[in-house]
């Protein structure tokens, strides 16, 4: 609805609604708005009264009023017409805009009775109003009150005021409820009241020309020097006599407040079940002034909602999904409504599954364990639990789909393993069995071997097994240093000639053993070696004669791989000479006359080479 006039009495019906008062909607002198139970209205220009406003809704349908401007205001200058007049019963008025704003707010009548004004805003000013009269009314997070009178008996009584509106009131000396800055005449009737604990620390204030009678009020205190505390008067700011009265004090709410909605349920707490969570709380620190009728829980995701009578504590949900988060909203309910809720969340899981496809391996004094993953079931796998068999000892280990068992017996078992998955909830079943296994680790007590040089190989002994540890023995294997020539024996060997070495090279030898789990140790190595043979043949043989004496020279020969410490010489098989092993001569001073054969033989510590060839000489 755009501006317009209302000249004649004129009623909005619900089946009208919802209206939008898009620009000022004026009431003429001797006309009335009248808007019927249960019709919606969205304020954006405010109601101007010449005339009249009356709002009539009904407990059972409220009228519901949402304005972002200033509800109404007078249109007029004259104290006394009769007919401007706003009245305002059983409705739900949310703000922002307040009931009345500052400018032509004065000369009207004004009667707001059982109804529900919430989230305004803006300062609430009241100028002079003709009658004034706020009774049986909830007025929840709405700003200060501010009132001026002048010869009439304001009222205001049997009202619930209910938490801050958001950046606070805005009194004149501070953060006020409901300010009297003018009571020329009457004071301020204030009684009967319920202001709750979420509206301190200031409720009250008289400034400026004000004046209030207070007493009788329920402020959830009967300390009235705590009281005192939260109401200002003209000595606070102006040293001006008080002019405010709060005693005495109610004790308990009187029964003619309006009920309201509970506070939400106390120290909620949900705790995780397999595929369900357990619900507790405690009741609401109040019931807003009619008992708690039951509790309504709803679950989220799938918006499921409980209903459970007021004297329950708690339930349990079930039919949920393991591993899914799930809020849990709580209300409290009673005859006049809902409370905010109050939340608490869980993951519903159970115990893990088993892991599958369980295998072991051996190790040195262990065994290396591993799996599939288990089914977590809702929580995470925080470890893994082995069992080990025979003897039931338990190892924990992380995360991981492997684990490492240690301080088993080499040669003991066989061993086998059942793993167990670990979660927040719990240890889970435990896997199938691994396959067994006997723990294993290298060879101990490998033997130093003994050498017997040979002609371009080494024989290679040792005495005695090597001891398993765990395996049987699978083989020997012998190396030469340097150079690497290797030969091998199973494992009942003793003994191996390694071949293909260097005659005169110096070697020495190590002796591995190997076990049948894959094991392998080294022995310390033996005694240096050289290979050797018999020298080479002696070759450049020369016989010379001079009367009777024989001179025989030859070219040193190669010595077979170790030194040579002498010659063997012959005359007709005889021997005749051993010079030394640096000579290459020899004098036979006095030879007999006839025929002579001579051979040469180089000799080392293997033995004596081939013989030469035979050079003969004839003696006369």
């Amino acid at each position: 609805m755009t501006s317009t006039i209302i000249r004649s009495d004129t009623t909005w019906p619900a089946s009208g609604s919802p209206y939008l008062v898009q620009g000022p909607v004026q009431i003429a002198a001797g006309s009335t708005l009248t808007i019927e139970a249960g019709a919606e209205v969205v304020v954006d220009s405010s109601f101007q009264l010449e005339g009249g406003l009356t709002v009539a809704g009904t407990a059972e349908a409220p009228v519901r009023i949402q304005t972002d401007v200033p509800l109404f205001q007078s249109a007029g200058t004259a104290y006394n017409e009769p007919t401007r007049q706003a009245r305002i019963r059983h409705a739900n008025i949310t703000g922002p805009g307040a009931l009345m704003g500052t400018g032509n707010s004065r000369y009207l009548g004004i009667e707001i009775t059982d109804s529900r004004i919430s989230d305004v805003s803006a300062r609430n000013y009241i100028w002079y109003p003709t009658k004034l009269v706020l009774e049986r009314n909830v007025f929840t997070r709405v700003n200060t009150l501010d009132i001026g009178t002048n010869h009439v008996a304001a009222v205001i009584r049997n009202n619930r005021f209910r938490q801050t509106p958001t950046g606070g009131f805005s009194g004149y000396n501070g953060t006020s409820q409901v300010v009297s800055w003018a009571a020329y005449g009457t004071p301020l009737l204030v009684e009967g009241n319920v202001f709750e604990t979420s509206i301190r620390p200031r409720i009250l204030e008289v400034s400026i020309d004000g004046a209030m009678d207070a007493s009788n009020n329920y402020f959830g205190s009967t300390d009235i020097t705590e009281v005192k505390g939260w109401v200002a008067d003209k000595d606070d700011n102006l040293n001006r006599p008080g002019v405010v009265d709060v005693e005495p004090l109610l004790a308990s709410p009187p029964t003619e407040v309006p009920a309201v909605e509970p506070a939400a349920p106390n120290s909620v707490t949900a705790t995780r079940g397999d595929r369900e969570a357990t619900l507790s709380w405690q009741a609401p620190g109040t019931d807003g002034g009619t008992p708690v009728t039951g509790y309504e829980v709803t679950v989220s995701p799938g918006n499921r909602t409980l209903t459970l009578p007021a004297e329950a504590t708690g339930t349990t949900v079930d039919g949920l999904t393991n591993g899914v988060a799930y809020t849990y909203a709580v209300t409290a309910v009673n005859a006049a409504g809902t409370s905010a809720a109050a939340t608490a969340t869980a993951v519903p899981a159970g115990l893990p599954g088993a892991p599958t496809n369980v295998t072991a391996s051996r190790e040195d004094g262990a065994a290396v364990v591993r799996w599939t993953a288990a089914d977590p079931n809702g929580a995470a796998v925080s470890g893994h639990v082995i069992t080990v068999e025979p003897g039931g000892a338990t190892v924990a280990v992380g995360t991981d789909t492997f684990g490492v068992v240690r301080d088993l017996v080499n040669g003991g078992g066989p061993y086998t393993f059942t793993v167990q998955a670990v979660n927040p909830v719990g240890v889970g079943s435990a896997s199938a069995a691994s396959n067994g296994v006997v723990p294993a680790g290298n060879p101990l007590q490998v033997p130093t071997p003994t050498v017997v040089r040979g002609d371009r190989s080494v024989q290679v002994s040792w005495a005695g097994a090597a001891e398993g540890n765990g395996a049987p023995i699978s083989s020997y294997v012998v190396t030469a240093s340097p150079g690497g020539a290797m030969a091998g024996t199973g494992p009942d060997g003793r003994t191996v000639r390694v071949t293909g070495l260097v005659n005169g090279r110096t070697y020495r030898f190590t002796l591995m053993a190997m076990n049948e789990a894959g094991g392998r140790s080294v022995s310390e190595p033996s005694a240096s070696v050289v290979p050797a043979t018999t020298p080479n043949r002696v070759g450049s043989v020369r016989a010379a004669r001079t009367g009777r004496k024989v001179v025989l020279t030859w070219r040193r020969p190669g010595n077979g791989g170790t030194a040579l410490i002498g010659y063997v010489v012959t005359d007709n098989g005889r021997v005749v000479g051993r010079p030394g092993a640096s000579a290459t001569r020899l004098v036979l001073p006095r030879v007999r006359s006839g025929l002579h054969s001579y051979r040469i033989g180089a000799v080392n510590r293997v033995g004596r080479g081939p013989w030469s060839a035979t050079v003969r000489v004839r003696v006369p």
